[in-house]
């Protein structure tokens, strides 16, 4: 298995993008809605678990997305962002009620 963290002295490890990130989660309150499946993502979930929230960059980082402009992320689980891989996203989807 290949280990897929960004390297020590990555921007992704960066103390300032590390806050904005959990800044960007809070605003979200306790339910967020993962913009690649319409889904409620729930916010208090470690971004460690499929169903835990997670930044997707709507431009991807390896095709010149910023990684900390906030125009270029969505909120997505992480298992929704991994499934999407690098690629663009695709329109977001309808957001779907707390009630189902």
């Amino acid at each position: 298995m290949t280990d897929r963290r960004q390297p020590r002295g990555h921007i992704a490890n960066s103390t300032r993008y590390k806050e904005q990130r959990r800044r960007y989660f809070e605003a979200q309150g306790r339910w967020g809605v993962c913009r690649l499946c319409g889904e409620l993502v729930d916010m208090t979930l470690s971004g460690r678990f499929g169903k835990g929230p997670n930044v997707d960059h709507t431009q991807p980082t390896s095709d010149g997305g910023s990684w900390l402009d906030l125009s270029n992320w969505q909120l997505a689980h992480r298992s929704c962002n991994s499934a999407k891989g690098r690629g663009p996203a695709s329109a977001p989807a309808e957001p779907m009620s707390p009630n189902g």
